[in-house]
């Protein structure tokens, strides 16, 4: 399974797994999940519901303000409620600093306080980056390439949209 983010990295680092491992069913098998969210999209949110839904102990760990930060208010509405229903406990402005394969440690950004808290597994959402592997197989066979969406930069759809529409209209 992928590493722990380096800064979650502790002595003895634990184990780690992404968002994908999850929905491939390959995530964790303790009862005790911390949801690290780097991204403030659906990503983080969503997979800390799916998990407390297997009956896992679930924290959703994020820097930003509040869950959801990137989301639009009326899908955060929902999604809120969701967790809360869930029994997700949710800690914000908070960062992680070590993972020992027992216990996280995370700091407040603000209060610079650190907590322990046990977790089996910690889970990664995002930060996402470029999947360029399809592309560069290409490049060898195909003169003008362009390369566009998450394959040149991870961002939300829309972006993605505006430059194969761009593309398109170069052609």
């Amino acid at each position: 399974p992928p590493a722990v983010p380096a800064r979650a990295h502790g002595a003895g680092a634990g184990r780690g797994s992404s968002t994908w491992d999850v929905i491939d069913g390959a995530g964790p098998s303790g009862p005790a999940v911390a949801v690290i969210d780097a991204d403030g999209e659906h990503e983080g949110p969503g997979t800390a519901e799916m998990l407390a839904a297997q009956g896992r102990r679930v924290t959703l760990v994020t820097a930003f303000e509040f869950v959801g930060f990137s989301m639009n208010y009326l899908s955060r509405i929902g999604m809120m409620r969701r967790l809360i229903q869930a029994g997700v406990r949710l800690v914000t402005a908070s960062a992680p600093r070590g993972f020992d394969g027992a216990t996280l440690e995370i700091e407040s950004l603000y209060g610079r306080t650190v907590e322990r808290m046990a977790a089996d597994t910690v889970v990664l959402a995002g930060p996402n980056r470029a999947s360029a592997a399809l592309a560069d197989e290409l490049r060898a066979s195909i003169a003008d390439l362009h390369v566009i969406g998450d394959a040149y930069a991870p961002r939300k759809a829309a972006a993605a949209v505006h430059e194969g529409h761009r593309v398109g209209r170069a052609l």
